[in-house]
């Protein structure tokens, strides 16, 4: 009896800590939306071990949502999956990346991917009726989780050129008790297309506070529709 006590207690602590984890996405569109906020309405999402990246009295707002067809968790089974990520923009802490931002929301309809992201120290939120819709050349998304306020995409977005794209590494980082998560998303050849999208809140819920308001379409740094074939995210906590 105390062996079978004592492996479930090692298996336990091995799944907690186990130190990596590897998600693959295929056949993927997304959009992403970059502007500069009021410093002061970010800095308290973001704990003060990262540095902001910033631009006078301004910090970078990062707003993104996307579907793809494939997403892979650990040699599980494929399944479709949309999610939606809002972030503010802080210096690399390890000098890699295209971009780095630190997380304030991740919501996903995929309750595999939110569960093993909550393992590793980060407060996913599901919302299995995820709307990522593009309509002639019109992006429609409604993020309603069910323990959250809602937030929304809508605007006009263009399908990239072809036989355009480059490399580009995203990292989305978050601090929690079991130490800082890093999501190092790897995607060989991404292409970009215009976009023109507002995003809407409640102003009293996190990405209001973030836009300090209703609505915010200022994304001036990016705002557009990216398309790649395959991705590589590695989840790590430090």
């Amino acid at each position: 009896m105390k062996n079978l006590i004592l492996a479930s207690a090692l298996s336990a602590v091995a799944l907690l800590a186990q130190p990596s984890s590897e998600v693959q996405f295929s056949d993927c569109t997304e959009y992403i939306g970059a502007g500069w906020v009021p410093l002061a309405q970010a800095a308290p999402f973001v704990p003060n071990t990262f540095q902001l990246l910033t631009n006078g009295p301004q910090a970078l707002l990062v707003t993104r949502a996307a579907e793809c067809q494939s997403v892979v968790i650990d040699n599980s089974k494929p399944e479709a999956a949309r999610l939606s990520q809002i972030g503010v923009s802080v210096v690399s802490p390890d000098g890699t990346g295209n971009i780095n931002n630190y997380t304030v929301i991740y919501v996903t309809n995929s309750k595999r991917l939110a569960q093993r992201l909550e393992r590793a120290g980060l407060p996913v939120k599901v919302d299995e009726d995820l709307a990522y819709e593009v309509n002639a050349g019109n992006l429609f998304v409604d993020v309603s989780p069910e323990d959250g306020p809602a937030f929304f995409f809508n605007g006009a977005v263009t399908d990239p050129a072809p036989n355009t794209g480059d490399a580009f590494l995203a990292n989305w980082w978050y601090e929690s008790k079991r130490g800082r998560m890093k999501m190092a998303t790897n995607i060989p050849n991404i292409a970009f297309g215009a976009g023109a999208v507002t995003i809407f809140s409640r102003k009293d819920a996190p990405v209001g506070k973030l836009i300090n308001g209703n609505s915010f379409s200022a994304f001036g740094v990016f705002n557009v529709r990216g398309k790649f074939a395959t991705g590589r995210m590695e989840v790590t906590v430090r």
